[in-house]
């Protein structure tokens, strides 16, 4: 019977991570160090279920993001996971709710980084600094989700029951880079004249561009490269020199992920 060898790695300061055929699992939270380990393809043991899902979830969003969703099938994801395709169906009865799993663990995933990071800054640069090289991280150590997420809005335009799914699970992240504009007004950072919408919708398709850029080039020392000359254009552009006026910071509010 044909077996499937795991191995466990860590890359990441804050989260370990699982690979299998250089995939990595990354993003979904594998915090215990289980060595090298024979699984068996199939229907997994219920002490396995939990590890199965998370290489599942990876195996789909690396598919997803290199083929798109209409032509990845079972097949694929079932040959990258290690699992049968009918076992599949023991944790996601369709393609629709697979895709949507993957979407969802990836916006809790980035987001929690990004929101982990500002919480050490004050001002809107150093925060969107942090972003970014937030950013630079996560693509270093694991390319497949910005494969993932350049491809979701052109993925829920071509079909409208991601778009019905997705719209569900984006609410978690509507605000973010507007609470950043909102502190960054009120703390005096921007420079008059300066609309905050207008602020929001750059700071989002810088996002979005690099995230782009990153899944192109493939190169992660050259978009690491290019975030550093951004932050130095970013510091000389659109925001005040200071002194700021930092305000009692707000409770969290919901963001949206750039894409």
């Amino acid at each position: 019977m044909q077996t499937t060898a795991l191995n466990l790695e860590f890359r990441s300061t804050r989260a370990p991570v699982v690979s299998r055929k250089g995939i990595s699992l990354s993003i979904f939270n594998v915090t215990k160090n289980v060595g090298n380990v024979v699984r068996k393809l199939g229907r997994p043991r219920a002490v396995d279920s939990a590890d199965t899902r998370v290489r599942l979830l990876a195996a789909a969003r690396t598919c997803f993001g290199q083929n798109g969703y209409e032509k990845t099938t079972n097949a694929q994801i079932a040959e990258i996971a290690g699992i049968t395709t009918g076992a599949i169906y023991h944790y996601f009865p369709s393609k629709v709710e697979l895709y949507a799993a993957v979407f969802e663990g990836v916006q809790d995933f980035i987001y929690s980084e990004f929101e982990y990071a500002i919480n050490e800054h004050d001002t809107l640069v150093d925060r969107f600094n942090s972003i970014l090289d937030i950013s630079v991280r996560i693509n270093r150590d694991d390319p497949s989700i910005a494969g993932f997420v350049v491809d979701v809005a052109s993925e829920v335009q071509r079909n409208p029951e991601l778009r019905q799914v997705t719209s569900l699970l984006r609410h978690r992240t509507s605000g973010f880079l507007e609470k950043l504009c909102d502190d960054a007004q009120q703390n005096n950072e921007i420079r008059p004249g300066v609309s905050r919408e207008a602020l929001q919708d750059l700071l989002n398709a810088l996002l979005s561009g690099l995230l782009r850029f990153s899944t192109l080039i493939n190169d992660s020392a050259r978009h690491g490269a290019a975030v550093e000359v951004l932050k130095l254009m970013l510091s000389n552009a659109v925001f005040t020199s200071g002194p700021y006026v930092v305000l009692p910071r707000r409770g969290p509010r919901e963001s949206q992920l750039a894409v």
